[in-house]
């Protein structure tokens, strides 16, 4: 069998590209992605030595603190959703986040992580506050 060693210099997808190619609006670190019902919701990208962290944020501390137990929705959210995973920040706003690997990722697969850190940002979001703020 063959296996494949990681490596540093492997090279990773140009995300900006990928994402530009497929129609999302790509600003410095963050992407912009239109979603269903006219609502959008943007994502920061952050590349890592093995791979590539996609963070959405949903709603600042000050609309988390207005609400009734947040901590039961997110656990519960965490429990249910694949692949995005939702806690607070250092800011101590509520975010969505995901990691792809560098190796072996494609355009396709790139933007797959990054619509999917979007729509469940924005479902969250939506949930939460009833808003599209971020």
């Amino acid at each position: 069998q063959r296996y494949e060693v990681w490596s540093a210099d492997v090279a990773m997808t140009d995300w900006r590209a990928a994402c530009n190619d497929a129609g999302m609006v790509v600003r410095g670190a963050e992407v912009t992605v239109d979603l269903p019902d006219g609502r959008r919701h943007r994502v920061s990208v952050d590349e890592l030595d093995d791979g590539i962290r996609l963070t959405g944020r949903i709603a600042t501390r000050g609309a988390i603190e207005r609400l009734d137990s947040p901590e039961l929705v997110i656990w519960l959210r965490n429990r249910t959703v694949p692949l995005v995973g939702f806690h607070f920040d250092k800011h101590g706003s509520l975010v969505g986040e995901a990691r792809a690997p560098r190796v072996g990722l494609d355009a396709d697969e790139l933007c797959f992580y990054v619509r999917t850190v979007a729509a469940e940002c924005d479902r969250l979001e939506a949930l939460l506050t009833g808003e599209d703020v971020e």
